[in-house]
């Protein structure tokens, strides 16, 4: 059998992939797919409404849009210039994009888009340096000896990629974008230490849930292993690969209101 080859140019701007053992890179700093993955990534972490991919893909053309700090120097006559965008959506727009100025640090962080690093580990970093800031002056060995979880790769990871993020995270502040902090105490919850992972839509956006698990010292997962503690679903007979690995490992599987309840009792 012939071996799968994989592309070696990226079909956006034909650039040269480079293969980092994990995924294909695109390390072309002007290709527009990747420009819009990374302005897709931010209006996701800052929840920002009603700006869809297809929308973005026309902002990008119409309003020259090409980094996440230009949407907050849009102004409502800038909408307008939107096809079938009339003043009432136009207003909408603007005021969606104001209202994310004021982001959780831990969001602003997985808003750079650096490689390997979720919310939760920015919020474990958080949780130990407390500030952006003292993140950013740490050395690779510091983080890997003083937090929990960080290897010497991922270590480095994260100081290159702040490294490399300091112009964007220039460009957001600049924009009025400002990140602000929650006390995130230790916490005796029953449930601190143990591992969740959570499939298909409960009522909230994922990453609010995930948020306030987290604060209470659990860790999220985004697959199903051995030691995962719970898959949180209010899907029944799941054909999600999640769902499937949890029958299979007979890992418990709660529903979002079984978690709630469980949560609620640990505070009791």
């Amino acid at each position: 059998d012939k071996k799968a080859q994989l592309p070696k140019t990226c079909p956006s701007c034909q650039s040269e992939l480079f293969f980092d053992d994990v995924r294909l890179i695109c390390q072309n700093i002007h290709c527009e797919a990747k420009r819009l993955g990374f302005i897709l990534n931010w209006i996701r972490c800052a929840d920002i409404e009603d700006i869809s991919e297809k929308r973005l893909e026309v902002m990008m053309e119409l309003l020259k849009v090409r980094h996440p700090a230009d949407l907050y120097l849009l102004q409502v006559a800038d909408f307008l210039q939107l096809p079938a965008t009339k003043k009432k959506m136009a207003q909408k727009l603007y005021d969606n994009i104001q209202k994310s100025k004021q982001i959780k640090a831990a969001r602003f962080l997985t808003g750079l888009g650096i490689s390997g690093m979720g919310h939760t580990m920015w919020q474990d970093l958080l949780r130990h340096f407390k500030t952006i800031e003292a993140i950013t002056e740490q050395a690779p060995s510091t983080i890997q000896t003083e937090v929990r979880g960080f290897a010497e790769k991922m270590a480095t990871q994260v100081v290159m990629g702040l490294k490399e993020a300091k112009t964007d995270i220039k460009k957001l502040l600049a924009a009025g974008v400002i990140p602000y902090y929650e006390n995130m105490p230790k916490t005796a919850h029953p449930l601190a230490g143990t591992t969740i992972a959570i499939t298909g839509s409960l009522s909230k956006p994922r990453l609010e849930i995930e948020e306030e698990l987290t604060k209470l010292g659990i860790k999220m997962a985004s697959s199903v292993t051995a030691k995962t503690k719970a898959l949180v679903t209010n899907e029944k007979n799941s054909n999600s690969s999640k769902y499937q690995k949890a029958l299979a490992l007979n890992i418990p599987i709660w529903t979002e209101a079984e978690l709630l309840e469980k949560l609620a009792k640990g505070k009791a």
